[in-house]
């Protein structure tokens, strides 16, 4: 399995899911499908979190999308009733909590699958979970957007003719 594949993939997702036909995909793509893909590869070995690596890569992109509007360095949403940001310490691409601000993009990829590993042991039945706010206050958001990122795959396979990234012998 090529990078450029999964890369394919990861815009194929974003592309499903724009309301505008034909609009390019936001922010920083480029760079976070190609760590994505980069991700995906490094644990191509492994079993994948969800049912397929595809999924996993699904998974990663409409994580990066609804977090953070595919941009690695996305600031922080300010409530408009406090003016307060929320969450200040949510950092990169997925918004994540362990690295600080200077970290790379492959750097913020590669924390979020380890921590979406985790979520697997933590969290069996809903990986995503602990990546949204908790195995058990979260599930319903997380189960939500895995279902989505499922159904942007298929239409992304569909469309970009691409097939399923299976694990290395």
């Amino acid at each position: 399995m090529k990078a450029a594949v999964i890369v394919k993939l990861v815009f194929g997702i974003w592309t499903a899911m724009s309301s505008a036909p034909g609009q390019k995909p936001p922010g920083d793509a480029p760079s976070i499908a190609n760590a994505i893909a980069t991700v995906i590869l490094e644990n191509a070995h492994r079993s994948p979190v969800l049912g397929s690596h595809n999924e996993d890569a699904a998974a990663m992109a409409y994580w990066a999308d609804k977090e953070s509007n595919v941009r690695v360095h996305p600031g922080h949403w300010v409530d408009p009733r406090t003016g307060k940001e929320v969450d200040p310490v949510a950092q990169g691409p997925w918004q994540t909590h362990r690295l600080g601000a200077d970290a790379t993009v492959l750097d913020y990829a590669r924390d979020w699958y380890a921590q979406f590993r985790d979520g697997k042991r933590w969290c069996p039945e809903s990986p995503l979970a602990p990546l949204s706010g908790s195995c058990h206050l979260a599930r319903k958001v997380a189960d939500r957007r895995v279902t989505k990122a499922r159904e942007l795959l298929v239409k992304a396979l569909a469309t970009a003719s691409i097939e399923p990234i299976e694990a290395a012998p």
